[in-house]
């Protein structure tokens, strides 16, 4: 017989008892469920559903001398459960006003996870399309260039996401923005990112580019109250691998690509790694840019 135990008056009473004694009262169970457009007037954002997304389809794997993190694309299409909960990434990033959120590490968060997440349904896209699909330089970058982002009732692309809100280059300006208004709003949205005007040049390893080359993806979304610790553990992580940050066989591309932000934001490339890598330039052959490899990161 199975009883249950009554801990409040220390005895037994059947189950068969428990039940015919329970109240009739029923529980009010009915909930309004939000709607996408209160999404608008947040100012705070946990992530969710990217970030337990990432969780589940991301894992380390040994390449180029060192540890990396891949993404299960063909895990994700096989799974309905995580193409809906990739919708809903979507779809609630695209519904947030990025100027209503409180704070700079708000609104970062959000532009550099926009930029992930954009990334992974760009290339699952492709796949569906192109199973074999090598990697986003085979295409002519058409992943960079493609307006798909949705973001502040705007259509952007990534190169718009990255090199005009996030890094507020100059130059990407001209190549990557021809309408003026465009041109006016992602101008607001890189201003509401940095304080002082200066960039932070740990964004380069915050957000990823579907290659292997690139610094990982986040094992999850980036959190606005952890943002600045995980970005240093992110540059350490970047820098700890020898094939693709740095080691004595060189040093990443970024470093000369990007040099200007990562001059402006830690007094150059060897400066960065001496502040973010253990053993610091110990090592790293600085003059020296390794090979990028654009294949794709993939499990």
């Amino acid at each position: 017989m199975i009883l249950l135990l009554l801990a409040a008056c220390g005895q037994f009473v059947p189950a068969e008892q428990a039940l015919t004694d329970a109240s009739t009262d029923t529980i009010a169970a009915d909930v309004e469920l939000a709607t996408r457009d209160e999404l608008v007037q947040a100012d705070r954002l946990a992530h969710y559903a990217q970030d337990g997304l990432l969780r589940y389809h991301t894992a380390d794997v040994q390449w180029g001398g060192g540890t990396a993190r891949g993404v299960d694309y063909s895990g994700i299409l096989d799974s309905a459960e995580a193409r809906v909960t990739m919708g809903d990434a979507l779809a609630n990033l695209g519904a947030v006003d990025p100027s209503a959120l409180a704070d700079p590490s708000e609104r970062l968060a959000f532009w550099m996870n926009q930029y992930n997440v954009w990334v992974v349904q760009g290339i699952l896209t492709t796949l569906q399309g192109d199973p074999d699909y090598p990697g986003v330089e085979s295409d002519g970058w058409a992943l960079f260039n493609t307006a798909f982002v949705q973001a502040g009732g705007l259509e952007l692309t990534l190169n718009q996401v990255e090199h005009c809100v996030i890094r507020g280059d100059e130059q990407s300006f001209e190549l990557y923005v021809e309408d003026p208004a465009l041109a006016d709003q992602l101008w607001a949205w890189h201003d509401e990112l940095w304080d002082d005007g200066v960039v932070d040049a740990r964004i380069h390893v915050g957000i990823n580019c579907a290659s292997v080359g690139c610094p990982d993806i986040t094992a999850g979304a980036w959190q606005p109250e952890t943002l600045d610790a995980n970005l240093d553990a992110a540059a350490a992580r970047f820098l700890a691998h020898p094939g693709k940050g740095a080691g004595p066989d060189g040093i990443s591309t970024l470093f000369s690509w990007f040099a200007g932000d990562f001059e402006a934001s830690h007094g150059g490339a060897a400066a960065f790694i001496e502040q973010h890598r253990a053993g610091g330039t110990s090592g790293v052959t600085l003059e020296t840019y390794l090979p990028y490899d654009w294949a794709l990161n993939d499990l």
